[in-house]
């Protein structure tokens, strides 16, 4: 009786269909099977995650130096000047010039400056040149040259010429502040000329960074500017960048990338603090959608390969890496990147289309045509700047849809079982309904955003609004709201399609295969489980 009570109560203390195995034989072999088992799944997610990134770097170096590969060229086209320091002045010669409408060419008294230099970077590196100066001063152009200065050579018919001063850049500290003394400058408004009156402030500075690290230097900050009223006078202890033509150094703004990173620092901070592991993919990703852009996609535009290709090639890339290191290769992450790649190809089409609908030239601003005149092989395809710049623009809206419709669905069909073709489909509708109402006034606002103060401009200074609405400027920028929504708007379709047929067709295949054998295994612990209680039973009414 006793030990029949006591096997009674130890089977009490058992899991249901799970009864307490005795120690000898095989005992505590399913445990030590399920945590190898952890293990090597946790091994397995690990190795395909570093692969992930792996190959994503990989990818990325291969297209940067595909991208440079005819960058070189572009570099060696510029630096068609040497950049030389000043000995010293030899001889100053009287200006010489043709006689033009019976004035002379230049203003009375000018003068020729004859220079030794020696060549530091550039063609004739270590050389010691004898170089001249052309009327300095003259229609108030640089002054002369003085010994010490940092001048930019151009050899042409077997003299070196003066091309101007070198603008040397510097990083610097204020260590003290003079006074203020009246100032007057050029500026430009449109197509007009205009004479700026102000004022200059002298103060003194210690550079930071640089070969002349540590220099007292002098400098002068202008208030002649268009905007000299919102423009602060430099204090004791502010960081600031400074400008210098030889041994003159102009203010040329406050150093603000500190700052910048120290916000930049605070967000990853915050992503890691809040998304944990999530957050480090994301930072990851982010860090590879920079680097495609600015190390494949810019030098690839300046090496003169084919814009359109490769803004495509790069939103692929993007859409790829980031669904795989954020969500891991899975069929969640399939679903949302064949919904992402089409709803972008789609958003590429109509923009493509709209383009020769629409005659667009490209010329959007002045900076637009600064591109016409880069020293590249070629011309740079200004009107493949505009497609690039509407299908990298709304490459973030449409990977957000399609990310978010593609987890609601797999947390659909997780949680609800058996669901048909229909409902899920249904299901990504709806959602995609309430993200699209929110993510097209998100996409347009952006744009309204970044060109408020043009679009303001245009408004006081245009009379008509048919006028306004037919600026290519403006024509641009609605173009890139409406192509950029109609891609989000198929995006929501595409995406559901692309999940309904994959998780459904995985979750047929996953019963089909498991239905059968998974019976005899569930019910072989209850049986035995049945057997045991019943000789219990037995032995204690013996």
């Amino acid at each position: 009786m006793y030990h029949a009570a006591r096997g009674q109560r130890r089977l009490r203390r058992a899991p249901a269909g799970r009864p307490r195995r005795h120690s000898g034989g095989r005992a505590g072999s399913a445990p030590s099977r399920r945590k190898a088992g952890f293990f090597v799944v946790v091994a397995r997610i690990r190795i395909s995650y570093l692969a992930t990134v792996a190959v994503s770097v990989a990818l990325l170096l291969i297209g940067h130096r595909f991208a440079t590969r005819g960058l070189l060229v572009f570099q060696d086209g510029a630096q068609d000047m040497s950049r030389a320091t000043v000995l010293e002045v030899r001889e100053a010669a009287p200006k010489a010039a043709p006689m033009l409408g019976g004035e002379p060419d230049g203003e009375p008294g000018a003068f020729d400056l004859e220079f030794a230099a020696l060549i530091r970077r550039g063609p004739g590196r270590g050389e010691t040149a004898l170089a001249r100066q052309e009327a300095p001063g003259a229609f108030g152009g640089p002054r002369g040259v003085r010994p010490g200065d940092s001048v930019l050579l151009a050899r042409e018919g077997g003299q070196w010429l003066f091309r101007g001063f070198y603008q040397e850049a510097a990083r610097a500290v204020v260590t003290g502040v003079g006074g203020a003394a009246p100032a007057q400058d050029f500026g430009e408004l449109g197509d007009l000329m205009l004479m700026l009156q102000g004022e200059r402030l002298l103060f003194e500075a210690e550079i930071l960074r640089g070969p002349r690290r540590g220099e007292a230097v002098s400098a002068t900050q202008s208030f002649t500017g268009l905007a000299q009223d919102s423009l602060r006078e430099v204090e004791p202890g502010d960081s600031i960048l400074l400008i210098g033509f030889g041994d003159e150094w102009f203010f040329n703004g406050f150093y603000r990338a500190g700052r910048l990173l120290a916000l930049a620092a605070l967000f990853a901070l915050c992503v890691l603090i809040f998304g944990r592991r999530k957050g480090f993919n994301t930072l990851l990703s982010l860090g590879l959608t920079c680097a495609a852009v600015f190390a494949v996609f810019i030098p690839s535009i300046l090496s003169g390969k084919n814009i359109f290709a490769m803004a495509l090639l790069v939103c692929a890339y993007t859409t790829v890496a980031t669904l795989l290191i954020v969500i891991g290769f899975n069929r969640k992450s399939l679903a949302a990147a064949l919904g992402c790649l089409s709803g972008i190809a789609a958003t590429g089409a109509i923009a493509a289309v709209m383009d020769r609908a629409l005659f667009l030239t490209g010329v959007v601003d002045e900076h637009s045509r600064f591109l016409m005149f880069l020293p590249v092989e070629g011309t740079i395809n200004l009107r493949a700047i505009v497609f690039a710049g509407i299908v990298i623009g709304a490459m973030g809206a449409i990977l957000d849809v399609a990310t978010s419709i593609s987890s609601a669905l797999w947390e659909i069909k997780e949680r609800a079982g058996a669901i048909g073709f229909d409902d899920l489909m249904k299901s990504g509708m709806t959602i995609g309904r309430d993200i699209f109402g929110t993510m097209a006034n998100t996409l347009i606002l952006a744009y309204i955003g970044a060109s408020l103060s043009v679009i303001l401009i245009l408004l006081v200074y245009t009379d008509s609004l048919a006028t306004l609405m037919n600026m290519e400027m403006i024509v641009v920028e609605i173009l890139q709201a409406l192509a950029g929504s109609f891609g989000i708007l198929l995006t929501m379709p595409l995406t559901s399609l692309f999940c309904a047929t994959i998780f459904l067709r995985a979750a047929r295949g996953a019963e089909g295969g498991n239905a059968a054998p998974g019976a005899a295994p569930a019910a072989a612990p209850l049986a035995e489980g049945a057997k045991a209680l019943e000789g219990a039973r037995e032995a204690a009414g013996r």
